[in-house]
């Protein structure tokens, strides 16, 4: 990616030859954030100890990782769909550009023809 601010916010540029492989990261960082969340809960199964202090640490250690609000795994599941969606936009813009360079190389053809 180029550092192109031009006075606008964002301040990348992305170049076609760049989709491809930007994608395929995406897409294994998507398999990988996947993979961890379907193996079920986070947290701690059981307290270290017997005593209160444990118990109250894995409750709240729990609720903190899997279950409550603003819980890790809520916000995994939302970066799990905002980067679904970025793969999502790169393949649509992957396509956006493999269109326009097939419609520019038959215009230039046509051009071309005698």
């Amino acid at each position: 990616m180029v550092n192109d601010t031009g006075g606008t916010s964002g301040g990348f540029t992305l170049r076609p030859h760049m989709i491809p492989e930007l994608r395929k990261a995406y897409g294994d960082a998507l398999g990988q954030l996947d993979a961890l969340l379907a193996q079920g809960p986070f947290g701690v199964e059981r307290p270290a100890m017997a005593d209160q202090a444990s118990t109250d640490f894995q409750t709240a250690f729990n609720q903190f990782t899997d279950s409550g609000p603003g819980s890790m795994r809520e916000g995994l599941v939302g970066f799990q769909q905002r980067l679904r969606e970025a793969v999502d936009e790169l393949g649509t813009i992957q396509q956006a550009y493999d269109r326009n360079e097939t419609e520019s190389a038959a215009m230039l053809s046509r051009q071309l023809e005698p």
